[in-house]
């Protein structure tokens, strides 16, 4: 049964694809642009006089779906990996019949089936069908993916578990928001449950889990990509580490023995290497807390080392040879590796202010404000995805951390801004940085 889409989007849309409209719904052959279906390597594509479907097999068990408005390719986000490759397709069987087509691998099969709609079915081996998308070309229209599973298997991914949840829950269900947690907790455009898996090219988004439909808005592209997955969630988890890249190799260090601590100063630091090493204990690295950084100081202090006593400084000069890179030195000679964490975020107010911006904040604002002006240029679906990343990196006030003013919590920036929305990976997250360049 094909579900209804809420008129608000419909009215509010500015990705609207009207050929796609006239090329495959008018029923008037006379004056409706006709619609052509080749084969091509592992898939079909099928093209109107500007717009483009394609369905292929990238990998045994991934099936690629890209569906352009208007013909106009953009640019991949960095969720996929700009050096995967796809299988050369001599592991697809095609087979076209009247009203269908079908792609066959060992691990799925997918059919495509040409009526009033181009609606798409995924089977896996056993032929038991997993999911199906009613209408893509009317989804693609209102920038939305509306999938259908069978079965009540639970759903995870998404986002992970953040901190002062009332119910804390792996299991996704209604509306949830792609993107990282306060705390450093992974997020992403997709999903999976015990047989199947979805990931979407796109910087943020919703997905609205109600029952057995899956329902995916506000992308951050216009051309929609996206990838479905069948297999268990390890064959899914190595699908989707293709897709999106592998990590590298962490340093070998990094697999040895590792002290965490906050609440120390240099010399601290200093005599619990000194212990460990003559107590013979083995140490490869020393992570420090907040405390390495200059807490309160305006220009980024959260993001240099605290070897300095500048105005607003909550523990002024707790490493006087950090900036310099003598602590880092003496550290790596005695076998230690030195890392810090970094929540990005910076001071908002000058001292006894609620209004009057501190430098660097004033910059930040600024900026925040130029994002917002360049969304509106690029419609409500835009907008709205932009206006709810804005409502989650707000300000943020923790007195507990800082002895005088609120901070304003930032977006990590993704790697590339392109002439459409600002492109965010979500919410301020948690990194190691490793210190001894510094």
């Amino acid at each position: 049964m094909k579900r209804s889409t809420p008129v608000i989007v419909l009215i509010k849309s500015t990705h609207l694809c009207s050929a796609l409209f006239v090329a495959f719904f008018q029923p008037s052959p006379a004056t409706a642009q006709r619609a052509h279906t080749e084969q091509i390597v592992a898939g079909y594509r099928i093209t109107s006089a500007t717009d483009s479907l394609e369905v292929t097999s990238v990998a045994p068990s991934i099936l690629r779906i890209d569906v352009r408005c208007d013909g106009s390719r953009d640019t991949q986000t960095p969720v996929l990996d700009p050096v995967f490759h796809t299988h050369p397709g001599s592991h697809v069987v095609l087979q076209r019949k009247s009203g269908s087509s079908s792609i066959q691998t060992s691990a799925l099969t997918a059919t495509l089936h040409f009526g009033t709609t181009v609606s798409l079915a995924v089977t896996n081996a056993s032929g038991e069908l997993l999911i199906s998308q009613h209408d893509i070309l009317g989804d693609a229209r209102l920038q939305t993916v509306q999938l259908e599973r069978t079965g009540d298997d639970p759903v995870y991914g998404v986002h992970g578990l953040d901190r002062n949840l009332t119910n804390p829950s792996s299991v996704r269900t209604g509306d949830s928001l792609v993107a990282a947690g306060a705390q450093g907790n992974g997020g992403a455009p997709m999903f999976f449950t015990r047989r199947l898996g979805f990931l979407i090219d796109s910087v943020g988004g919703n997905f609205a889990v109600n029952g057995t439909q899956i329902d995916f808005t506000h992308p951050s592209r216009r051309e929609l990509e996206y990838f479905i997955l069948v297999g268990d969630p390890l064959q899914i988890m190595r699908d989707i580490a293709d897709l999106s890249g592998h990590p590298p190799m962490v340093p070998r260090w990094t697999l040895g023995f590792l002290n965490s601590q906050w609440g120390l100063d240099e010399t601290e630091l200093r005599t619990i290497v000194q212990r460990y090493h003559a107590e013979h204990l083995p140490l490869d690295g020393f992570i420090m807390d907040y405390d390495w950084k200059a807490w309160g100081e305006d220009n980024y202090g959260e993001w240099r080392w605290n070897s300095t006593s500048g105005p607003g400084n909550s523990s002024p000069d707790k490493f006087p040879n950090g900036a310099n890179g003598q602590l880092a030195r003496d550290m790596l000679a005695s076998g230690v590796h030195l890392a810090g964490i970094l929540k990005p975020r910076i001071l908002l107010y000058k001292p006894g202010s609620t209004s009057d911006f501190l430098e660097a904040a004033a910059y930040a604002e600024q900026h925040l404000q130029l994002q917002r002006s360049t969304v509106l240029q690029h419609g409500p679906c835009a907008l709205r995805g932009s206006a709810q990343l804005f409502q989650a990196t707000r300000l943020v006030h923790q007195p507990e951390l800082l002895s005088r003013g609120t901070t304003l919590r930032l977006c990590r920036m993704v790697r590339r801004h392109q002439d459409r929305s600002c492109q965010h990976a979500g919410a301020a997250s948690t990194y190691a940085i490793h210190l001894e360049s510094q």
